[in-house]
């Protein structure tokens, strides 16, 4: 079962036939000709380049993309996860879904784009069974409808061929491999122009004339390195623009004669356009602009307007001291870094307390990145920086003997579950590898390192679980199993041991629908125990008191899924009221962890913010190459 953060990562696609030895000898033949002009970079017309923010602010969202005219953006509204419009001259919203509030579904849109002609928008939906699903509605609004879904796809995505009939997708199937199909709107037949292992484009796009798709993808299968790739839309052609830079796919320019990407070749992300000529190449990439920090593009329109989202992020990993007993903030909340300010978060302290490990976000581009590992000092602030070889990592937890943290992660091969990383040298080794449909998540360990307790989901079954791992026998007992919608959020293990705590939801949603209830279960097995029911109120739990005495959890009473400060409320197991600890105000925060003292505590604050910009005058410089056939 995926969240709406493991999109980014999992639209998976595979190696395209170009052997290692064939993209070295490419990657050698451009760093001779870079040799032989030395400083020598062809420019592209930029006399007329202007940039302008046209959207910013909480309500920011970076999945949607703009009307062929530029006057609309789809986007999803995340105060119920609907589909949404924007008037980009007004500066007004509207929804095209109305699936309730939080409280009464969990279902949610995803990434949107027009069709060519600006009435449709295609779009995905995680639907009521926890399935991903392609749907069409009007822009005046109307009833959606599924056009594709397969239980053998477990990630679809997908644009729009020039005709209007026909879909671009990029399928990930439940056996991790991955396909790039065209798609038929009247039948919903799928014809697969190639299937590859793990491998995946970040984008793929149609030519204006229909004749061509290009996308990009990482030729090596050790590096994240990528190269842009145009195929012939039959399946009967295609060329790798090699470079040994990381190169990745913006869109076609409006005349089909040019395509432009995001590279790194100069040393920082750049934007760039390649003239081509029947899917090749005619001349060298063209340097449009400089320094992009984080850019995701979203669409270019007919004029040729480049519509980017610009992510930055005020998220931080902070330290408070609490005294959870008499429910007061002894210290208010600093920074726990003065380093990539922003962009730190899920942090965990050392057994001894002397060190924290957390996830700082370094790459200059936007989108599913993997983060680097910080091991810091408290004391000193030195720190050890690692970036393991991994397409993700989050929730790092210290090993009790204080060697490794554990992560939960995925590995270049998109090989989903647990690893542990060295605190020493950053050395990954897995600990648990899910089978294709199920995941291993939520891990936390006992406090003696023999086991590791953590969610298991699998898809097929529609089950979720959670299991405790011997660590000398490497074997799973299940101690509790919910068959979904049903299910649980994360897990919190007692100072001693003994007990794991959990907010079990019924899954259903609606008016009568039953509230969370915060529970505890024995690690040895055993039934387990109320603490505490909530109604219509979303309730993460956070950890333990040092004494065992109480839980620490976050709640949350918005219809909308947001509450602007931070409080961790402090409940005795035993029984009685709740006290609430306000820690940070006017921002959200999250990924508490109590300091062996038990009265120090780190979290996250903060949030990632989205702007969306649009480049117009992007012109490429004169070339000599005819017009493709068909092009706009």
């Amino acid at each position: 079962m995926k969240t709406v953060f493991a999109v980014f990562a999992f639209v998976t696609l595979g190696f395209l036939g170009w052997s290692q030895r064939d993209h070295l000898k490419q990657a050698v033949a451009v760093a001779e000709e870079a040799r032989d002009a030395p400083g020598e970079i062809a420019q592209a017309d930029t006399s007329k380049l202007v940039t302008r923010r046209i959207w910013a602010g909480p309500q920011v969202d970076p999945l949607g993309a703009p009307s062929a005219d530029g006057r609309l953006l789809s986007h999803v509204d995340w105060s119920t996860g609907d589909l949404a419009v924007r008037d980009l001259t007004t500066g007004t919203s509207r929804r095209l879904t109305s699936k309730g509030s939080w409280f009464e579904s969990t279902e949610f849109a995803l990434f949107s784009n027009f069709s060519p002609d600006g009435r449709r928008i295609l779009y995905q939906w995680f639907n009521s069974e926890f399935e991903y699903d392609l749907r069409v509605v009007d822009v005046e609004g109307g009833s959606p409808r599924v056009v594709y879904r397969n239980p053998q796809v477990e990630y679809p995505i997908a644009s729009w061929f020039p005709d209007g009939e026909r879909l671009l997708a990029v399928l990930s199937l439940v056996n991790r491999s991955n396909q790039i199909a065209v798609l038929s709107l009247r039948d919903g037949g799928a014809r697969v122009l190639r299937t590859f292992d793990w491998r995946y484009p970040n984008r793929a796009q149609v030519s204006p004339d229909g004749r061509w798709i290009a996308y990009d993808f990482p030729p090596g299968e050790d590096h994240p390195q990528r190269d842009v790739y145009v195929l012939a839309a039959d399946g009967t052609q295609e060329v790798q623009l090699s470079h040994p830079a990381n190169d990745e796919l913006v869109g076609w320019m409006p005349d089909g004669r040019h395509l432009a990407m995001t590279s790194d070749r100069t040393g920082t992300m750049a934007l760039w356009v390649v003239p081509l000529e029947q899917g090749k190449a005619t001349g060298k990439p063209q340097l449009v602009k400089s320094d992009l920090w984080r850019i995701m593009p979203l669409g270019i329109t007919r004029k040729g307007a480049l519509f980017y989202n610009v992510q930055s992020g005020n998220r931080d990993v902070y330290l408070a001291t609490v005294d959870f007993s008499a429910g007061r903030v002894l210290a208010p909340p600093a920074r726990a870094a003065e380093r990539f300010v922003g962009s730190n978060f899920q942090a965990d302290w050392s057994p001894d307390g002397r060190y924290l490990a957390y996830l700082s976000q370094r790459s200059p581009v936007a989108g599913p990145r993997p983060a680097a590992l910080v091991v810091r000092a408290v004391s000193t602030g030195e720190e050890r920086v690692f970036t393991p070889a991994m397409n993700y990592l989050q929730r790092p937890r210290w090993a009790p003997d204080g060697k490794s943290v554990l992560v939960t992660g995925q590995d270049r091969k998109s090989r989903q579950g647990l690893y542990l990383i060295s605190a020493q040298t950053g050395e990954v080794s897995p600990l648990i590898q899910s089978e294709p449909q199920s995941s291993a998540t939520q891990a936390e360990w006992s406090p003696d390192g023999k086991t590791v307790y953590y969610r298991r989901d699998n898809q097929a079954e529609k089950q979720t679980r959670i299991m405790a791992l011997d660590r000398s026998s490497g074997a799973s007992r299940e101690l509790r199993a919910f068959t979904l919608p049903a299910g649980f959020g994360s897990l919190a293990i007692s100072p001693d041991g003994a007990q794991l705590a959990y907010v079990q939801f019924e899954g259903t949603r609606g008016p009568n629908a039953a509230g969370p209830i915060l529970q505890v279960i024995p690690t040895a097995g055993g039934a387990p125990r109320e603490i505490a029911r909530f109604e219509r109120a979303n309730v993460t739990v956070l950890g333990w008191t040092r004494d065992g005495r109480s839980l620490l959890y976050e709640r949350n009473d918005s219809p909308e899924g947001r509450d602007p400060v931070f409080a961790v409320w402090v409940q005795p197991v035993a029984g009685g009221e709740p006290r609430r600890i306000e820690l940070v105000g006017e921002v959200s925060g999250r990924n508490l962890r109590v300091h062996p003292d038990g009265r120090r505590v780190a979290f996250t604050a903060g949030q990632d913010r989205h702007e969306i910009w649009v480049m117009e005058g992007v012109r490429p410089a004169k070339s000599t190459a005819a017009p493709a056939p068909g092009a706009r």
